[in-house]
Protein backbone atom coordinates (compact mmCIF):
# COMPACT_ATOMS: atom_id res chain seq x y z
CA UNK A 1 0.00 0.00 0.00
CA UNK A 2 1.49 3.58 -1.02
CA UNK A 3 2.32 5.76 1.64
CA UNK A 4 0.72 8.83 2.76
CA UNK A 5 -3.07 10.04 4.07
CA UNK A 6 -6.66 10.31 2.56
CA UNK A 7 -5.66 7.08 1.19
CA UNK A 8 -8.84 5.40 -0.95
CA UNK A 9 -9.74 3.04 0.99
CA UNK A 10 -9.90 -0.15 -1.35
CA UNK A 11 -7.85 -2.95 -2.20
CA UNK A 12 -7.82 -2.38 -6.10
CA UNK A 13 -4.37 -1.57 -7.53
CA UNK A 14 -4.31 2.04 -7.97
CA UNK A 15 -3.95 2.38 -11.55
CA UNK A 16 -3.47 6.20 -12.36
CA UNK A 17 -0.38 6.06 -14.55
CA UNK A 18 -2.81 4.01 -17.39
CA UNK A 19 -5.54 5.84 -17.43
CA UNK A 20 -3.98 9.52 -16.65
CA UNK A 21 -0.22 9.82 -18.13
CA UNK A 22 -0.32 10.53 -21.91
CA UNK A 23 3.08 10.51 -21.51
CA UNK A 24 5.31 10.83 -18.17
CA UNK A 25 6.64 14.73 -17.98
CA UNK A 26 8.82 16.07 -15.36
CA UNK A 27 6.71 19.57 -15.04
CA UNK A 28 9.60 20.78 -12.71
CA UNK A 29 13.08 19.69 -14.39
CA UNK A 30 14.90 19.82 -10.97
CA UNK A 31 18.35 21.40 -12.71
CA UNK A 32 21.09 23.19 -10.65
CA UNK A 33 21.18 26.81 -11.30
CA UNK A 34 17.15 26.80 -12.52
CA UNK A 35 15.18 27.20 -9.26
CA UNK A 36 11.43 27.74 -9.02
CA UNK A 37 10.11 30.13 -6.37
CA UNK A 38 7.32 27.41 -5.30
CA UNK A 39 9.94 25.03 -4.33
CA UNK A 40 12.32 28.28 -2.67
CA UNK A 41 9.74 30.62 -1.00
CA UNK A 42 10.98 32.60 1.96
CA UNK A 43 12.44 31.58 5.66
CA UNK A 44 9.82 30.82 7.85
CA UNK A 45 12.18 29.68 10.26
CA UNK A 46 11.07 32.62 13.32
CA UNK A 47 7.45 30.96 13.21
CA UNK A 48 6.70 27.61 15.10
CA UNK A 49 6.64 24.66 12.84
CA UNK A 50 3.18 24.03 12.74
CA UNK A 51 2.44 27.42 12.26
CA UNK A 52 3.78 27.41 8.30
CA UNK A 53 4.12 24.62 5.42
CA UNK A 54 7.67 25.57 4.48
CA UNK A 55 9.23 25.32 1.94
CA UNK A 56 12.35 23.55 3.44
CA UNK A 57 15.34 23.93 1.29
CA UNK A 58 16.90 20.77 2.79
CA UNK A 59 13.80 18.82 1.59
CA UNK A 60 14.30 20.60 -2.31
CA UNK A 61 18.21 20.28 -1.65
CA UNK A 62 17.58 16.44 -1.57
CA UNK A 63 15.05 16.15 -4.80
CA UNK A 64 17.70 18.18 -6.57
CA UNK A 65 20.59 15.23 -5.83
CA UNK A 66 19.03 11.78 -5.15
CA UNK A 67 15.06 12.13 -6.09
CA UNK A 68 12.63 9.70 -4.83
CA UNK A 69 9.83 8.68 -7.39
CA UNK A 70 6.76 9.77 -6.58
CA UNK A 71 3.71 7.82 -5.27
CA UNK A 72 0.24 6.93 -7.66
CA UNK A 73 -1.42 8.67 -4.82
CA UNK A 74 1.20 11.92 -5.42
CA UNK A 75 1.30 11.75 -8.90
CA UNK A 76 -2.69 11.42 -8.57
CA UNK A 77 -2.90 14.70 -6.27
CA UNK A 78 -0.48 17.34 -8.65
CA UNK A 79 -2.83 15.91 -11.27
CA UNK A 80 -5.85 16.82 -9.60
CA UNK A 81 -4.53 20.59 -8.57
CA UNK A 82 -3.15 20.84 -12.76
CA UNK A 83 -6.59 20.02 -13.93
CA UNK A 84 -8.73 22.21 -10.96
CA UNK A 85 -6.31 25.02 -12.01
CA UNK A 86 -6.57 24.66 -15.86
CA UNK A 87 -10.41 24.60 -15.42
CA UNK A 88 -9.99 27.45 -13.05
CA UNK A 89 -8.36 29.40 -15.17
CA UNK A 90 -10.21 28.89 -18.34
CA UNK A 91 -13.38 30.00 -16.66
CA UNK A 92 -11.83 33.02 -15.48
CA UNK A 93 -10.45 34.08 -18.43
CA UNK A 94 -14.26 33.65 -19.98
CA UNK A 95 -15.50 36.14 -17.13
CA UNK A 96 -12.80 38.46 -17.40
CA UNK A 97 -11.68 39.99 -20.61
CA UNK A 98 -8.78 41.71 -19.38
CA UNK A 99 -7.19 38.74 -17.73
CA UNK A 100 -4.07 36.42 -18.84
CA UNK A 101 -3.99 32.57 -17.50
CA UNK A 102 -0.34 31.17 -16.35
CA UNK A 103 1.94 34.20 -17.20
CA UNK A 104 5.51 33.27 -17.15
CA UNK A 105 8.23 34.85 -14.92
CA UNK A 106 11.77 33.98 -15.26
CA UNK A 107 14.50 36.13 -14.22
CA UNK A 108 18.54 35.16 -15.04
CA UNK A 109 21.03 36.81 -12.59
CA UNK A 110 24.99 35.55 -11.27
CA UNK A 111 26.25 34.04 -8.29
CA UNK A 112 29.63 34.27 -8.32
CA UNK A 113 29.61 34.82 -12.13
CA UNK A 114 27.46 31.55 -12.61
CA UNK A 115 24.37 32.43 -14.20
CA UNK A 116 21.47 30.90 -12.36
CA UNK A 117 17.35 31.26 -13.41
CA UNK A 118 14.78 31.77 -11.04
CA UNK A 119 11.39 30.53 -12.63
CA UNK A 120 7.52 30.73 -11.48
CA UNK A 121 4.54 31.83 -12.98
CA UNK A 122 1.10 34.10 -12.10
CA UNK A 123 -2.20 32.20 -12.25
CA UNK A 124 -4.14 34.90 -13.52
CA UNK A 125 -3.43 38.42 -14.05
CA UNK A 126 -6.26 40.63 -14.29
CA UNK A 127 -6.54 44.76 -15.37
CA UNK A 128 -9.42 46.61 -14.44
CA UNK A 129 -9.53 50.53 -15.56
CA UNK A 130 -8.99 53.14 -12.52
CA UNK A 131 -10.82 56.53 -12.14
CA UNK A 132 -7.46 58.13 -13.22
CA UNK A 133 -7.10 58.67 -17.12
CA UNK A 134 -4.22 55.56 -18.32
CA UNK A 135 -3.91 53.73 -15.01
CA UNK A 136 -4.66 50.10 -14.71
CA UNK A 137 -5.14 48.32 -11.80
CA UNK A 138 -3.90 44.82 -11.94
CA UNK A 139 -5.09 42.45 -9.52
CA UNK A 140 -3.22 38.70 -9.05
CA UNK A 141 -4.79 35.46 -8.55
CA UNK A 142 -3.25 32.69 -7.14
CA UNK A 143 -4.72 29.62 -7.18
CA UNK A 144 -4.34 26.89 -4.45
CA UNK A 145 -5.72 23.09 -4.06
CA UNK A 146 -7.03 21.70 -1.14
CA UNK A 147 -8.18 19.03 1.18
CA UNK A 148 -10.69 18.94 3.84
CA UNK A 149 -7.88 19.24 6.36
CA UNK A 150 -5.40 21.75 4.19
CA UNK A 151 -8.48 24.40 3.56
CA UNK A 152 -8.27 27.21 6.02
CA UNK A 153 -10.56 27.89 8.70
CA UNK A 154 -11.16 31.49 7.81
CA UNK A 155 -9.72 35.08 6.37
CA UNK A 156 -7.48 35.18 9.37
CA UNK A 157 -6.03 31.65 8.87
CA UNK A 158 -3.44 32.66 6.20
CA UNK A 159 -0.30 30.29 4.82
CA UNK A 160 2.54 32.38 5.08
CA UNK A 161 4.06 30.27 2.65
CA UNK A 162 1.64 30.59 -0.05
CA UNK A 163 1.20 34.05 0.84
CA UNK A 164 4.65 34.68 0.49
CA UNK A 165 5.04 32.94 -3.06
CA UNK A 166 2.33 34.81 -4.44
CA UNK A 167 4.45 38.38 -2.85
CA UNK A 168 7.67 37.03 -5.00
CA UNK A 169 5.13 36.84 -7.49
CA UNK A 170 4.26 40.14 -7.72
CA UNK A 171 6.97 41.99 -6.81
CA UNK A 172 9.03 40.04 -10.27
CA UNK A 173 6.39 41.04 -12.10
CA UNK A 174 5.89 44.62 -10.87
CA UNK A 175 9.73 44.79 -11.09
CA UNK A 176 10.18 43.89 -14.53
CA UNK A 177 6.97 43.65 -16.91
CA UNK A 178 5.34 46.88 -15.86
CA UNK A 179 5.26 50.05 -17.31
CA UNK A 180 5.01 51.90 -13.67
CA UNK A 181 3.53 54.64 -15.40
CA UNK A 182 0.08 53.54 -16.40
CA UNK A 183 -0.12 50.37 -14.33
CA UNK A 184 -0.35 49.72 -10.52
CA UNK A 185 -0.43 46.37 -8.66
CA UNK A 186 -3.81 46.43 -6.34
CA UNK A 187 -4.56 43.59 -5.14
CA UNK A 188 -3.16 39.44 -4.42
CA UNK A 189 -5.65 37.24 -3.98
CA UNK A 190 -4.67 33.11 -2.75
CA UNK A 191 -8.40 31.23 -3.94
CA UNK A 192 -8.10 27.63 -2.50
CA UNK A 193 -10.00 24.89 -4.26
CA UNK A 194 -11.51 22.08 -1.97
CA UNK A 195 -10.35 19.01 -4.02
CA UNK A 196 -13.91 16.82 -3.29
CA UNK A 197 -16.50 19.14 -4.04
CA UNK A 198 -15.11 22.60 -5.44
CA UNK A 199 -15.66 24.50 -2.33
CA UNK A 200 -13.75 28.12 -3.22
CA UNK A 201 -12.54 30.70 -0.30
CA UNK A 202 -10.61 33.65 -1.73
CA UNK A 203 -8.03 34.94 0.80
CA UNK A 204 -6.89 38.52 -0.20
CA UNK A 205 -4.34 41.25 1.00
CA UNK A 206 -3.37 44.39 -0.33
CA UNK A 207 -0.12 44.62 -2.53
CA UNK A 208 2.60 46.44 -0.57
CA UNK A 209 5.70 47.02 -2.18
CA UNK A 210 8.10 47.11 0.89
CA UNK A 211 6.60 43.89 2.38
CA UNK A 212 7.25 42.68 -1.27
CA UNK A 213 10.62 43.28 -1.54
CA UNK A 214 11.86 41.99 1.36
CA UNK A 215 10.13 38.61 0.49
CA UNK A 216 11.76 38.45 -2.68
CA UNK A 217 15.32 39.93 -1.15
CA UNK A 218 14.94 36.33 1.57
CA UNK A 219 13.85 34.48 -1.49
CA UNK A 220 17.18 35.61 -3.11
CA UNK A 221 19.43 34.79 -0.60
CA UNK A 222 17.42 31.50 -0.04
CA UNK A 223 18.48 30.36 -4.14
CA UNK A 224 22.09 31.62 -3.16
CA UNK A 225 22.35 29.32 -0.08
CA UNK A 226 21.05 26.78 -1.73
CA UNK A 227 23.27 26.94 -4.66
CA UNK A 228 26.11 26.93 -2.66
CA UNK A 229 25.20 23.69 -0.56
CA UNK A 230 24.09 21.76 -3.68
CA UNK A 231 27.63 22.83 -5.63
CA UNK A 232 29.19 21.38 -2.52
CA UNK A 233 27.20 18.26 -1.99
CA UNK A 234 26.43 19.19 1.93
CA UNK A 235 22.97 19.22 2.95
CA UNK A 236 21.63 22.77 3.96
CA UNK A 237 19.88 22.81 7.30
CA UNK A 238 16.64 21.57 8.19
CA UNK A 239 13.53 23.64 8.01
CA UNK A 240 11.18 22.38 10.62
CA UNK A 241 7.59 22.83 9.48
CA UNK A 242 3.97 20.81 9.84
CA UNK A 243 4.23 18.62 6.82
CA UNK A 244 7.79 17.20 7.70
CA UNK A 245 5.81 14.13 9.05
CA UNK A 246 4.36 13.26 5.56
CA UNK A 247 8.13 14.22 4.14
CA UNK A 248 9.27 11.32 1.74
CA UNK A 249 12.81 12.18 2.98
CA UNK A 250 12.43 12.07 6.69
CA UNK A 251 14.59 9.23 7.82
CA UNK A 252 17.43 10.98 5.33
CA UNK A 253 16.93 14.53 7.07
CA UNK A 254 17.19 13.01 10.40
CA UNK A 255 19.84 10.78 9.80
CA UNK A 256 21.97 13.55 8.47
CA UNK A 257 22.68 11.87 5.02
CA UNK A 258 22.81 12.70 1.74
CA UNK A 259 21.41 9.31 0.19
CA UNK A 260 18.55 7.15 0.94
CA UNK A 261 21.24 4.11 0.84
CA UNK A 262 22.39 5.95 3.72
CA UNK A 263 19.87 5.82 6.15
CA UNK A 264 20.59 3.51 9.01
CA UNK A 265 17.81 0.64 9.67
CA UNK A 266 17.21 -0.27 13.40
CA UNK A 267 15.23 -2.46 15.02
CA UNK A 268 11.71 -1.90 16.99
CA UNK A 269 13.75 -2.56 20.24
CA UNK A 270 15.92 0.30 19.29
CA UNK A 271 13.14 2.70 18.48
CA UNK A 272 11.26 1.78 21.81
CA UNK A 273 14.69 2.33 23.99
CA UNK A 274 14.71 5.89 22.23
CA UNK A 275 11.52 6.79 22.72
CA UNK A 276 11.49 5.46 26.40
CA UNK A 277 14.75 7.70 26.79
CA UNK A 278 13.48 10.90 25.55
CA UNK A 279 10.03 10.93 26.57
CA UNK A 280 10.06 8.63 29.56
CA UNK A 281 6.80 6.41 28.93
CA UNK A 282 6.61 3.62 28.05
CA UNK A 283 6.42 1.91 24.08
CA UNK A 284 5.17 -1.25 25.58
CA UNK A 285 2.08 0.62 27.01
CA UNK A 286 1.09 2.43 24.10
CA UNK A 287 1.84 -0.75 22.00
CA UNK A 288 4.13 -0.49 18.79
CA UNK A 289 1.36 0.15 16.01
CA UNK A 290 -0.29 2.72 18.05
CA UNK A 291 -0.50 6.09 16.13
CA UNK A 292 0.93 7.86 18.61
CA UNK A 293 4.04 5.43 18.60
CA UNK A 294 3.67 5.05 15.03
CA UNK A 295 3.96 9.01 14.97
CA UNK A 296 7.29 8.80 17.00
CA UNK A 297 8.98 5.74 14.70
CA UNK A 298 8.40 7.75 11.43
CA UNK A 299 11.68 9.22 11.58
CA UNK A 300 13.29 5.99 11.29
CA UNK A 301 13.45 2.73 8.64
CA UNK A 302 12.54 0.11 10.90
CA UNK A 303 13.15 -3.52 10.77
CA UNK A 304 10.65 -5.87 11.01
Amino acid sequence: MESGYLLVNSLLKNQYKKYWIEDPVEHHKNIIGEYHVSSIGCNNQHLPPNKHAGPCLRQTFYVYVDPMENTNQTEGNFHIGRILHAEAQRIYRLNHDASIAEYPLGRKFFIDDEPVIMLGSMDITNESFSDKPYINYIDIVDFKTASDWTFPKDRDDKSPTHFNQVQIYAYIYDQYNLNHKYNIIRNLHVVYLAKHNLYTGIQPIKYDWTNAIYKYTNFINRIKYLHKQLKLRELPKAEPNKWCKFCDYRQRCYADVIEEKDVPVITIKEVEDLYMRETGKSPKWRGNYTKGFETYKYRFKVKT
